[in-house]
């Protein structure tokens, strides 16, 4: 990038990274995510640059300037072997000032430029290299980071189930809660993602699975048509009827004469002790609660945005019996909240038939809703069809509202989404489930020698170079619109300060997969962007001689003022995706 073009730009960045700033001091540590964003982009231009640097030292090529930011200098680091290393003003982008390739003929204020550092004196196919070599280095920067965190043993969930699906396959198999998957198909099971990666191998196979429960050992054989893939490419355990999250200790009431609401308790609670011991979980909750005496239990409850914590007593009553049969038998009275409407989207095809937040949803047609992912699956049945004018046909739903059943009627509506960087379009009934409905499985850090590391990191890096050019593809068509598959720095801060709070490994591997969509954003043959270079030197291939300064500034220009357009419009989106989440909308 050169001085002036990153003049130029400077002055959209500030206004960027200064909208960005005060909307993020408005909702959360601004100065820890600024260092979190300052820490991603920096690591990432400088594997960028240096791409270019290296390879144009290793032809020889004269490099003056090695800048981290855009902007005028503010900070002189060091120099060696001719290139002074700098701090510019703006720390959003990064260049290296090449001897000669400047097509604002800059490089002349300093004087004649020396033929043998020349960047344009040097055969095209050098010049290509050097430009190709900056996106290669953020191409390739994802395999570095995803081996290396791979290496140093990375939290992984383990291979113990957290949630088991009533009549799923994994039910019907006698799988349970805490049961442990200790091989499959022969091979060992330590974590959640080996025992993923073999169902993914073995697709449309029974699988044998080893389990432990306890002390006891058994063996179970999964049938090939319960193991299928999503939409999204990835082996559907949700089909199978587990996954390793758990269930956590927030509930639902239903009926206002249980003793669970006698004392207190309503839909969205979430219980935090019983007599004094901590629950997470609803398994743990259940277990804590003899039914042969009363018990002091904690409940929080979100109140006008705030936490509000009571200490209840929890008491037992013979005469109580539940009106129907419940998922989750207990003389308490009390659901799991996947049971319960959480929130109802405006305008939605639920909103319209009548449906209310802390709805008990009891069956869909007449079949009976276990948990959340029957609703889903119940909705997705109405059409097989992926498209935005597939007909959808009504259902009949039933729920329970102050104890009393109500039969509504509804119609799903089909909606467009992104699904691995595929428009799809799918059947929506308009309702979410309560928050924090699961909580995290343990983990356990698992350590891989460098072979297998590197066969991994080579699979994901893959995954995630294929799916950002499936957005990519969908924007050039059309399908995907700019909101949807581009994210500029607004969304960059976001997403920086929210993988450093989840920890390294998390940061480590989102600095990866932005590296990635770096990489190919750069290749597009658009002016002012490395493959904007590369396609004038295309050009001088065919013409066999290159195209002339003023050629080349009109074309730089063009591309610099698109580009301005394009990080304002992204930002102004960022922007207003993240208000709008801020405010629940």
């Amino acid at each position: 990038m050169t001085d002036r073009v990153s003049a130029m730009l400077t002055r959209v960045g500030v206004v960027v990274v200064g909208t960005a700033a005060l909307v993020l001091a408005g909702f959360g540590d601004a100065v820890y995510k600024l260092g979190s964003f300052g820490v991603m982009v920096g690591v990432l231009v400088f594997v960028h640059e240096f791409g270019h640097f290296i390879v144009a030292k290793a032809f020889g090529i004269g490099a003056p300037v090695f800048s981290l930011g855009i902007g005028p200098s503010v900070v002189h680091l060091f120099r060696w072997r001719g290139t002074d290393f700098v701090i510019s003003a703006l720390p959003i982008g990064g260049y290296v000032r090449l001897a000669g390739a400047d097509a604002f003929g800059e490089e002349d204020a300093d004087g004649e430029v020396d033929p043998k550092l020349d960047f344009m004196r040097r055969p095209v196919w050098q010049r290509l290299l050097v430009m190709l070599a900056g996106p290669g280095m953020n191409l390739v920067l994802p395999f570095v980071l995803f081996t290396a965190v791979l290496m140093f043993g990375e939290p992984q969930p383990d291979n113990s189930l957290g949630t088991v699906l009533p009549g799923s396959p994994a039910a019907e198999l006698g799988l349970r809660p805490l049961d442990r998957v200790v091989s499959a198909a022969g091979e060992p099971v330590d974590t959640w993602t080996d025992l993923v990666s073999i169902l993914d191998d073995h697709v449309g196979e029974p699988v044998t699975m080893q389990i432990a429960r306890g002390d006891q050992r058994f063996e179970v054989v999964v049938p090939g048509v319960a193991v299928r893939m999503t939409r999204e490419g990835f082996v559907d355990t949700e089909h199978l009827g587990f996954w390793q999250s758990r269930r956590s200790s927030r509930v639902g009431v239903s009926d206002p004469t249980s003793p669970a609401a006698r004392a207190g308790l309503v839909t969205g609670d979430g219980i935090l002790e019983v007599d004094h011991v901590e629950v997470r979980t609803f398994e743990e909750l259940l277990q804590a609660l003899a039914a042969d005496r009363p018990h002091e239990i904690v409940r929080a409850r979100v109140i006008d945005g705030a936490i509000d914590r009571a200490t209840l007593t929890l008491t037992p009553d013979p005469t109580w019996q539940p009106e129907r049969v419940e998922p989750d038998p207990n003389p308490w009275g009390l659901l799991h909240t996947t049971l319960f409407v959480g929130d109802v989207a405006a305008d939605s095809a639920a909103s319209a038939a009548g449906v209310m937040p802390s709805d008990r949803l009891l069956s869909i047609d007449g079949t009976s809703i276990d948990c959340w992912a029957d609703v889903l699956g119940l909705v997705r049945q109405t059409t097989s069809e992926a498209k935005a004018e597939a007909e959808v046909r009504s259902l009949e739903l039933h729920v329970v509202r102050g104890g009393a059943e109500l039969a509504l009627t509804f119609t799903p509506r089909v909606e467009r989404e992104i699904v691995a960087g595929v428009v799809d379009f799918r059947p929506v009934m308009g309702v979410r489930q309560f928050g924090e409905a699961y909580v995290d499985g343990p983990d356990i850090a698992k350590y891989y020698s460098l072979p297998q590391a590197f066969g991994r990191a080579s699979e994901e890096t893959f995954n995630v170079f294929s799916r950002t050019l499936g957005v990519l593809g969908g924007l050039v068509v059309g399908d995907i619109g700019i909101s949807e598959g581009l994210g500029g720095p607004v969304e960059i801060f976001r997403v920086a300060g929210k993988s450093a709070e989840a920890g390294i490994f998390t940061f480590v591997r989102v600095m990866g997969m932005i590296s990635i969509s770096l990489g190919i954003f750069n290749l597009l043959p658009v002016p002012a962007l490395d493959g904007g270079h590369i396609a004038v030197y295309a050009v001088e291939v065919v013409r066999g001689r290159p195209l002339s300064v003023r050629v080349r500034e009109r074309i730089q220009m063009a591309g610099v003022l698109a580009l301005m357009a394009l990080v304002l419009t992204v930002s102004v989106l960022d922007v207003h995706r993240m208000v709008s989440s801020q405010l629940g909308r």
